[in-house]
């Protein structure tokens, strides 16, 4: 069903009047850099294009904002804004629905241990740190690789980690690693293998950074914001770091 809805969208994308603009878009809001005239053709594909932009959204409204926000900063936003809302609208259904109230609930493995017991934070406040410190799609690819297998930049692994949210992948990863000594080990190894992800040594320490408190029962405003290598210099007591997580207050 994903796939066929997907065939669909590509199709009217396709064969839309405006679909040069609308792959320029895409790869412009996806790699955050107009495309250039030495880009190979098969990277213009929508079926390469399509599943890059989804990866980074989790809902339709996601998706709308990221478009509309990224063409409105071009020069000729006048002209692109609209083929913005002409995308969101046909990719919207490929996208989760926007919940009305949002539900952050974790597993019961993630509940509150008694160290640190006191503080508070969710899964949106991790995603929102998370996302302003690197980007979310590379910090997706990097979990995803952790959790599964080097991430191999196929349409396979693209359908694959777009029927995982940030947020499942997030719980997945505090399930499998309830150890901060044991999450960055792999999270090294990975970038390591990742030669095709850019600036993968960055993502790791912003997600490292962005997790953190989870281990020590802190808020985020409880640390200072380090250099982008400033991870290794934090102290940090393994017997001390026990995952921590809580759903956000209704």
């Amino acid at each position: 069903m994903v796939s066929e809805r997907l065939s669909q969208a590509l199709q009217a994308l396709e064969h839309h009047p405006q679909h040069l603009r609308i792959r320029k878009l895409i790869y412009f809001v996806s790699h955050r850099h107009w495309p250039s005239d030495r880009i190979p053709p098969d990277l213009m594909q929508l079926d390469v294009l399509v599943p890059i932009l989804l990866a980074q959204v989790t809902t339709a409204q996601d998706l709308g904002h990221l478009l509309s926000q990224r063409a409105a900063k071009l020069n000729k936003s006048k002209t692109y804004l609209p083929i913005a809302d002409t995308i969101s609208q046909i990719l919207a259904p490929l996208c989760q629905p926007t919940p009305a109230m949002p539900d952050y609930g974790v597993p019961e493995a993630l509940s509150p241990s008694p160290i640190g017991a006191g503080a508070i934070y969710s899964l949106f406040d991790l995603k929102a740190a998370l996302m302003q410190s690197t980007n979310p799609l590379k910090a997706k690819i990097l979990i995803f690789s952790a959790l599964y297998h080097p991430f191999s930049f196929r349409r396979q692994d693209w359908l694959n980690l777009k029927q995982r949210p940030l947020d499942k992948l997030l719980q997945t990863l505090f399930t499998t690693y309830p150890s901060f000594a044991a999450l960055e080990q792999k999270l090294m190894q990975t970038a390591d293998q990742l030669e095709s992800l850019d600036q993968s040594q960055q993502v790791v320490h912003a997600l490292l950074r962005a997790v953190l408190p989870q281990y020590r029962g802190q808020s985020l405003a409880t640390l200072e914001k380090p250099e982008p290598n400033a991870i290794d210099n934090l102290e940090i007591e393994d017997d001390m770091l026990t995952c921590q997580l809580v759903t956000q207050a209704s």
